[in-house]
């Protein structure tokens, strides 16, 4: 079973939302991969509980390898 993220009032973003942003390994193909990713998605999808449910597994793998990132660089949420 799949732990549930936690809930951040409107206009907050994650920390680990953050963390990915901030991410060098992100690179502009990634960032392009992700952007085509979603695109894709949007357009054969009407139903936004679905659209969130199948980019959901995809921003995990995301903030999976900027975690790792933040952790072997010391990089922190003060540093942003």
């Amino acid at each position: 079973m799949r732990e549930e993220a936690p809930a951040y009032p409107a206009g907050v973003v994650a920390p680990a939302i953050v963390i990915a942003r901030h991410a060098p390994h992100r690179g502009e193909r990634a960032a392009a991969a992700y952007s085509r990713f979603k695109q894709t998605l949007a357009a054969a999808v009407d139903d936004i509980d679905v659209y969130t449910d199948v980019k959901d597994p995809v921003v995990d793998l995301v903030v999976v390898g900027a975690e790792h990132w933040a952790d072997t660089t010391g990089w922190t949420l003060g540093t942003a």
